[in-house]
């Protein structure tokens, strides 16, 4: 991929503007296929009265589904509010800048639900008979607000995951005493291309007997491979990854060394360091359950033609989002991925910044 040049902000600002009228375009015509399809339907029942009890039914339907959708959303951003809610305890809890519930007016999810912000900002400000723009821009104010802490809840999530990558104490407590980063695991050998087979086939060696030595022993040997293989096709770089491998082992062996010195001259509280780790793998993975569901809810109000034909076909499954508990083991895999891969884009930008 070659960048040749990036866009002007004029130039995203149009597009920007492009999309948006497109969207609306969209929405319109939709909306007035299916004001003709109403006039026609309406038309076949004035003339055939067995399909307009036919039509009345499915009319019916249609409006039980409807109400079913409304509360299956309602539902989904209770819940999500249930788990951003949590995730603000908790970072309030690990005593993070700015985080005060109590400041930032968070006094329970209710207050990170929009339905039920909106609703509460209404009750505050007057009665909304009196004054019709009343709703829409209390809906603003709650939209803004909610969108402001979840991306503030992000910005932890991020910060926690590279505390992660450099801190070796809490990493070990949150991902396991076996957390520790390899210069293979940060800085990736792999061809381009790759198919990203490694942990399925490092499973199925340990499977087979491999113990865990013999399979570190195999990962060296096939680096030292592709790193001949590059002192022939490319020398500057088989170098630079020489330079790196022995930099990222150095860095590996001095925060040991220095892990020891803290703990032996600081006296670090491993019941602290616990504690902490506790809170971030709890932040962590309350992140993850966020996704989900607002990936679900995202999936739930996408206007696709396949829903449309379930809910014409009146399929209740049309408003079915089913959320799966995370497991824990899956959840650590993710993270230590996560944590992998910060480290080795913290590593890109040190070269860069070199």
């Amino acid at each position: 991929l070659r960048l040749t040049r990036l866009r002007s902000p004029e130039e995203w600002k149009k597009a920007a503007e492009e999309r948006r009228k497109a969207r609306l375009e969209k929405k319109r015509q939709e909306e007035e296929e299916k004001r003709k399809r109403e006039e026609e339907a309406l038309k076949r029942a004035a003339e055939d009265p067995e399909y307009a009890r036919e039509y009345a039914r499915q009319k019916l339907e249609e409006q039980e589904l409807e109400k079913e959708r409304e509360k299956k959303l309602a539902e989904l951003q209770a819940e999500l509010a249930k788990v951003r809610y949590q995730q603000a305890q908790l970072a309030q809890e690990l005593g993070l800048e700015g985080w005060d519930l109590s400041e930032l007016g968070v006094e329970s999810p209710e207050d990170l639900d929009p339905k039920r912000l909106r609703a509460r900002l209404m009750q505050e400000v007057g009665d909304i008979d009196e004054d019709p723009t009343l709703k829409g821009g209390a809906g603003m104010v709650a939209s803004r607000t909610i969108r402001t802490l979840t991306n503030r809840l992000k910005a932890v999530e991020r910060n926690l995951v590279r505390e992660l990558a450099h801190n070796h104490e809490l990493r070990a407590q949150v991902l396991g005493e076996e957390a520790a980063l390899s210069p293979e695991e940060v800085l990736d050998l792999s061809p381009e291309g790759g198919l990203g087979f490694r942990k399925r086939l490092q499973k199925e060696a340990e499977e087979k007997g491999a113990t865990k030595g013999d399979i570190k022993r195999e990962k060296e040997r096939i680096a030292e491979e592709r790193i001949v293989h590059l002192m022939e096709t490319d020398p500057e770089k088989a170098e630079a990854v020489i330079r790196a491998r022995e930099l990222l082992r150095g860095m590996h062996m001095w925060a040991r060394d220095l892990g020891r010195r803290v703990e032996a001259e600081t006296k670090v509280d491993p019941a602290e360091v616990k504690r902490r780790a506790e809170l971030v793998k709890a932040f962590l993975k309350a992140s993850e359950e966020a996704k989900a569901l607002e990936a679900a809810l995202r999936r739930f109000n996408r206007d696709t033609e396949e829903a449309a034909s379930k809910i014409q076909n009146r399929d209740p499954a049309a408003f079915r989002v089913e959320i799966e508990p995370l497991e824990d083991e899956e959840f650590l895999a993710r993270l230590r991925e996560d944590v992998a891969e910060t480290a080795r884009m913290e590593l890109t930008k040190s070269f860069f910044d070199l």
